[in-house]
Parts: structure tokens; C-alpha cells; sequence
């Protein structure tokens, strides 16, 4: 993965993330951010334990990155 790619992985979900704090929620940003993160976490974490698809491509995922080739 390059590193545009890593950062629209990062910037893209916390945009919808304010967005959905801005319209629905109506907290201040840094909670509202900070909550629908957590919550999308455990969403996830709960997904890949009963669903262990999900869990497996991930893990092919992970074993892609490459740390020992810094840019």
C-alpha cells in the first residue's frame, strides 16, 4: 500500500464520522469522533468473530504491509 492510499484509509471514515456527529449526534467534534470510532471498532471486532471470513482476509491484509521497506 502507498502512503496516499493509507491516508484516505484514515481520512475518509473520519470524515463520515463528523459528518454523522454533525448531523445526527451534536457532540463536540473531538467526542463525537472519538465515540463512533469505538464504536465502529467493537462493530468491527464483534463482525470478525462470528464471521470468520472477515477475520481471515484481514489477517491476509496485515501480512501484506511490508515495515522493512521505509519510504
Amino acid at each position: 500500500m502507498r502512503i496516499l492510499d493509507i491516508s484516505c484509509l484514515l481520512i475518509m471514515p473520519s470524515a463520515l464520522f463528523i459528518y454523522l456527529n454533525n448531523r445526527y449526534l451534536k457532540l463536540l467534534p473531538t467526542i463525537g469522533l472519538t465515540l463512533l470510532a469505538l464504536f465502529s471498532l467493537l462493530f468491527i471486532l464483534l463482525t470478525g468473530k462470528f464471521i470468520t471470513a472477515i477475520s481471515q482476509k484481514a489477517q491476509e491484509i496485515q501480512l501484506e504491509f511490508n515495515f522493512s521497506a521505509a519510504a
